[in-house]
Formats: C-alpha cells, sequence, structure tokens
C-alpha cells in the first residue's frame, strides 16, 4: 500500500479525531498513507478558483522517515515549474517554502511518438521532497495551471518532539529542575497517542543516567511528565562551566518504548 492522500486540510484535520482511538487497538507502523492521486484544493474551494480542468494525475513515491504527522503542499508556480513545503504538525500560511520554480517532474515520453524525434527537453521523472518522499504526474501539459495546489498527510509511526518546558524563574532555559526532581515537564510536539504505554524519556552522555517516566496525556500535541531525583554531575563546580548541572535529551515514546522520537 501507498500513502492515502487528503483532498484537503479540512478532511486530513477531522482524520485526527479517530486517529487516536484506532491506535489504541492497532499500533501505528512505520508507513506512510497514501493512494495514486490526489484532489487538489481548487476543486474543493471552486468558488474563488477554478483551476486546471485535468488536475488529479499526482503521484507520491517512497516511504516516509520522519517522526511525527506532517503535511506535504504542492504548488503549480509557474507554466511547467512547482513549489513545495511541509508543514510539521499542522498547516500554517507562513510556513516558508522548500523549494520553488522547479521543473514539474512527469512521465512523459523522451519521444514525441515518430521513430527518432526526441523531446527538446529531458522532463525529469520524479522529483525528491524530504524524509524519502519524492512526487510527479502521470502527465505534464497545459491541464496543469497556475495556482492548483496538492496537500497530502504523511505519519511516520513515532511522535514528534518541538520543545519542553517547566514552571520555573530562569529565562535562559525553557526547561529546567532541581537535582532533587518532582519538577513536571510539560513537552510539546505532534502526534502523542493515550494509553499506559505513553512514556518519556531523559537522558545524558556524562552521568550515564537515563530516566524513563510515564507520560500524562494532555492532547496530539502535549504529553506531561514527572522528574525523579538526580545526583549531581561528579567533579563538583567548575568556573566557566554549568557544573554540577548537565544537560538531558527528551524523548516520547507511545509504544512503551519499542520506539522512541528523534533525539
Amino acid at each position: 500500500r501507498g500513502p492515502r492522500l487528503n483532498a484537503s486540510v479540512a478532511a486530513a484535520a477531522a482524520a485526527d479525531a479517530t486517529a487516536a482511538a484506532a491506535h489504541a487497538e492497532r499500533p501505528p507502523r512505520p508507513t506512510l498513507f497514501y493512494g495514486l492521486s490526489a484532489e487538489t484544493s481548487q476543486r474543493m474551494e471552486r468558488d474563488w478558483l477554478v483551476g486546471g480542468a485535468r488536475r488529479n494525475d499526482i503521484v507520491i513515491t517512497g516511504e516516509y522517515t520522519g517522526d511525527g504527522l506532517a503535511w506535504y503542499e504542492v504548488v503549480i508556480d509557474g507554466r511547467d515549474t512547482l513549489r513545495w513545503r511541509v508543514h510539521q504538525g499542522y498547516v500554517n500560511s507562513t510556513e516558508p517554502w522548500a523549494e520553488t520554480f522547479l521543473p514539474i517532474p512527469a512521465d512523459d515520453p523522451l519521444t514525441s511518438g515518430e521513430e527518432g524525434v526526441y523531446a527538446a527537453v529531458d522532463v525529469p521523472e520524479m522529483l525528491s521532497l524530504s524524509h524519502g518522499l519524492g512526487v510527479r504526474f502521470l502527465r505534464r501539459g497545459a491541464h496543469h495551471v497556475l495556482g492548483d495546489r496538492w496537500t497530502f498527510r504523511v505519519y511516520g509511526g513515532k511522535p514528534m518532539v518541538t520543545g519542553a518546558v517547566t514552571p520555573h524563574n530562569e529565562p535562559q532555559f525553557s526547561a529546567r529542575g532541581p537535582f532533587e526532581g518532582n519538577s513536571e515537564i510539560t513537552v510539546l510536539g505532534n502526534a502523542f497517542f493515550p494509553g499506559a504505554d505513553l512514556l518519556c524519556r531523559l537522558f545524558d552522555g556524562p552521568s550515564n543516567v537515563t530516566m524513563t517516566l510515564q507520560g500524562q496525556y494532555d492532547g496530539m500535541h502535549q504529553v506531561r511528565c514527572v522528574t525523579e531525583r538526580h545526583e549531581p554531575r561528579p567533579g563538583g563546580e567548575q568556573v566557566a562551566t554549568i557544573r554540577p548541572c548537565l544537560f538531558k535529551t527528551l524523548q516520547v515514546s507511545h509504544n512503551g518504548g519499542a520506539s522512541w522520537s528523534t533525539a
């Protein structure tokens, strides 16, 4: 199976509610939701822009290797060019474009149909996006018009951690806690799922101490955990360093530690 393409952001967002419920019965696989074609937003929003007459010929290839939920957006931005960007966690209009004015990749043959007559331009057969994905079109030509847009959602099977905060008065660090523990960490990201298998992990190299903590589900974009007691970093205080303090890497798992978000 390939990725299931969502026709619009609204349809993709509506599916999030069922995704969490389904997860409890069937653990997510590190694979891609997809199909062989996708409606453009113009068809869904025909009141403001009609778009091309034949637009549903996009093909997504590969398997998504990133963390969390992501929406890819592909837009025709020229006569034979396109642009694309990826939205992590949710779609927003301010996300910068990854690349613009790229030749439209297609399956067009190199010959014009007559023996020995070749096209003037070798059309690329696939455009690499990111995290193992590529895109191409079955045809290339006048049926694509400026502004045609495709969106598709992907999920890599692991949550994505984008940040963490704790209640404290130190503006230099967003998340900080005492060695005594009992600090509540609010973990921010996306693709968090509820259940007893929701875990947080804190680890570092200098102390070689790993904490595996029970996670508290607040929503698909937020979980919480409470730290345990931690011994200070060996060696005592040293001038111009953070000793005996240390930095710890934070990860989240929603399958009991079988897999973790990327550190």
